[in-house]
């Protein structure tokens, strides 16, 4: 054999060698252009640690507004028992005349609300008031009073 029939030969298998090689070059391209698509086209909202860290703020805002909503409530209900409690001290009297003075009083300063001005009817009409075994009767305790109920003379 004649070197000329050897390369005739030999030139199809080198170019059939040389056409995978640029075949796999191709692949390998390819499947680097898919890994860079993947790695930018990652939505965060997929990622784990991200839905854990989501769902921690999600509770720890759950948690503040129900902290909040539950102090907002003990207030005000410590205002009604406080509020409740001056009614109740300034009914403490035999004299209707006296207990509607006494809660003139208390609205004037602040203390009561009367929006409603249900109060001043009883103030502008004190025979109105109810009538109870007050006198002598011990005012529940509150908190906001330290354990002793408001106390009003008996003369304005």
């Amino acid at each position: 054999m004649s070197g000329d029939e050897i390369q005739d030969q030999q030139l199809p298998e080198v170019t059939l060698k040389h056409q995978e090689l640029r075949l796999r070059e191709r692949e390998v391209v390819v499947k680097e252009e898919e890994l860079r698509l993947k790695r930018t086209d990652q939505k965060p909202w997929r990622n784990p640690l991200f839905l854990g860290l989501m769902a921690a703020a999600i509770s720890l805002l759950g948690n503040a507004v129900s902290t909040a909503y539950q102090a907002n409530s003990a207030q005000e209900l410590a205002s009604k028992k406080f509020q409740n409690d001056l009614v109740f001290a300034a009914l403490n009297t035999d004299d209707p005349k006296v207990a509607a003075q006494r809660l003139a009083f208390l609205i004037n300063l602040g203390y009561m609300e009367d929006p409603d001005y249900r109060i001043k009817y009883y103030i502008d009409n004190p025979e109105r008031l109810p009538k109870g075994p007050w006198p002598g009767d011990k005012v529940p305790a509150g908190p906001s009073h330290e354990g002793k109920p408001p106390t009003f003379p008996d003369k304005p």
